[in-house]
C-alpha cells in the first residue's frame, strides 16, 4: 500500500462506510432503474430506514419551524419524504455520468432578470438557497443549458461528504458531474476566502454570473427572523454585489408538479443603491421573506440549512399549537 492510500485509509470513519454503500447503491439503482420509478424506490427505501430509526433525527430540529405552518401528518412525514427526495437528487447525477447521461427538462423562471443584469455590465451574483434537495446539479444544469456558464463559489467539503475521507475521495466523484455545467469553480481553502473574492470580484468585472449558496460561514453575519426562529446569514454575497455593482438574484430550485424549476427572481437591491439606501440586515431579511414561501411549500424538500437556526423564540408558538393539538414537540 503507497502512503497516499495509507493516508486515506486512516480517516475513514464508520459513517464514511455506510456512505460509500449509500453511493453505490444509489448509483446502481440509477443506472438500472427507469426514472420514472425511481421515486417509488427512493421513498420505499427511505421509509423503511425511518422505521427502523436509521434515519429521521439528524435534522428534525431544523423542521420545528414549520410546526403550526404544515399540516401535522405533513411533518410527520418529513424525515422519509426528505431522505426520498435527497437520494433521488443523487440519482439524477449518477445517471448523469452514465453513458447517454441524464436528460431531463428543467425550466427557468425569470431568465430576463439575467440578461438585465448582464446588459449592465457589472456581471450578476445569484444568491442560493442552499439545503434545497434539487439545488446543487438541477440550478448548474439548467442554467448552464439555457446558455449560462456560472461561476460557483465552494468549499472542499461541498459534495457528499464533510468528513476529511469524503474531502478526498467521495466529494471529487460528485464535483466532477456538476463541473460539466460550470464555467468554474472557484474554492474556499482554509477558511481563507480573501484570493477567492478577489478571483469573484475579476469575474464580475469581466460580466460573468457568480453563484454563492446562502451560509453562516462568514466572519461578518446578520441575524433574521424566519417563520418564527432566528437564522444567522453571511453578508459576504451583499457585499460582493454591492461594492462590484453587480445585479444580486435570489435564486430557488425546486421539484414543482409541473417538474424542476429553476426561479430566478428580481434583484434584491434597488437599482439606485448607492451603498447607503438599505443595511444589510434589511436586505437579508427581503432574501428571507422571497425564502420563505418556497420553505413552506416544499418543505419536504429542505434537507438542512448552512445558516445557524436558534428556535428559542418559537418556543411559546410551539407551546400554543401543542396545546390546540395535543401534539407535543418531538
Amino acid at each position: 500500500m503507497s502512503d497516499a492510500s495509507r493516508s486515506i485509509a486512516s480517516t475513514v470513519r464508520p459513517a464514511d462506510i455506510l456512505l460509500v454503500v449509500q453511493v453505490a447503491l444509489l448509483a446502481t439503482i440509477s443506472w438500472i432503474v427507469p426514472e420514472r420509478h425511481w421515486s417509488a424506490v427512493a421513498g420505499f427505501i427511505a421509509r423503511a430506514l425511518v422505521r427502523a430509526k436509521v434515519h429521521g433525527g439528524r435534522f428534525y430540529r431544523n423542521w420545528l419551524m414549520f410546526r403550526g405552518y404544515v399540516e401535522p401528518n405533513v411533518l410527520d412525514a418529513l424525515p422519509a419524504a426528505n431522505l426520498a427526495h435527497r437520494s433521488v437528487a443523487r440519482m439524477q447525477g449518477f445517471r448523469d455520468r452514465r453513458p447517454g447521461g441524464w436528460h431531463p427538462d428543467i425550466e427557468v423562471v425569470g431568465a430576463e432578470h439575467i440578461d438585465e443584469g448582464l446588459s449592465k455590465g457589472h456581471g450578476v451574483v445569484l444568491w442560493v438557497a442552499a439545503g434545497f434537495t434539487y439545488n446543487d446539479l438541477v440550478t448548474k444544469k439548467g442554467l448552464y443549458e439555457a446558455g449560462y456558464k456560472l461561476i460557483q463559489l465552494s468549499r472542499p467539503t461541498h459534495g457528499l461528504s464533510p468528513t476529511q475521507f469524503g474531502i478526498r475521495v467521495l466529494n471529487p466523484v460528485w464535483n466532477r458531474i456538476e463541473d460539466r455545467y460550470l464555467g468554474e469553480r472557484i474554492l474556499i481553502r482554509d477558511d481563507d476566502s480573501r484570493s477567492a473574492l478577489a478571483l469573484l470580484r475579476l469575474r464580475l468585472r469581466e460580466n460573468g454570473i457568480v453563484s454563492i449558496a446562502v451560509s453562516d460561514q462568514a466572519r461578518r453575519t446578520v441575524e433574521v427572523d424566519m417563520l418564527g426562529a432566528t437564522v444567522r446569514m453571511a453578508t459576504g454575497p451583499l457585499h460582493l454585489a454591492r461594492t462590484a455593482q453587480s445585479v444580486l438574484l435570489p435564486t430557488f430550485t425546486v421539484l414543482a408538479e409541473k417538474g424542476l424549476v429553476v426561479n430566478v427572481e428580481t434583484p434584491l437591491m434597488s437599482e439606485t443603491d448607492n451603498g447607503e439606501e438599505e443595511t444589510y440586515q434589511a436586505l437579508a431579511e427581503r432574501w428571507v421573506r422571497r425564502f420563505e414561501p418556497y420553505l413552506l411549500e416544499y418543505s419536504d424538500q429542505w434537507s438542512h440549512s448552512r445558516f445557524s437556526i436558534d428556535h428559542e423564540p418559537i418556543i411559546p408558538r410551539l407551546a400554543r399549537v401543542e396545546a390546540d393539538t395535543g401534539n407535543p414537540s418531538p
